[in-house]
């Protein structure tokens, strides 16, 4: 279930990394840019909700199973601080809840 919710706390089909456009001459990917705004909208877009809901998922997993800690903390603790630079302010919160949560079980088992 953590690692299918992982693969879900990533899913962003639409936003493309500035860090994947390093190639290229600047005035093309430019206009390429362009053609894209047309074809799509950030209104039209609702990836956010799975994001948001795989969240949800890994913080009840934390919470329901403390006896699962060794495993989940180095499975989930890099992708969740990974995902910090979240871009909807809704998920970036469930993030910060997942995590916080994530902290908390394992200041609560030591």
């Amino acid at each position: 279930v953590a690692r299918t919710s992982l693969h879900f706390l990533a899913f962003d089909p639409n936003y493309a990394d500035d860090d994947e456009m390093d190639e290229g001459d600047g005035d093309e990917e430019e206009m390429e840019d362009d053609d894209e705004e047309e074809d799509y909208s950030d209104d039209d877009d609702i990836s956010w909700k799975v994001r948001r809901a795989a969240t949800k998922v890994l913080s009840a997993a934390v919470v329901s199973r403390p006896d699962k800690l060794a495993a989940l903390v180095p499975m989930l603790a890099p992708t969740l601080v990974a995902r910090f630079r979240e871009r909807e302010e809704n998920v970036k919160m469930d993030i910060f809840s997942t995590f916080n949560d994530l902290l908390s079980q394992v200041g609560a088992s030591n």
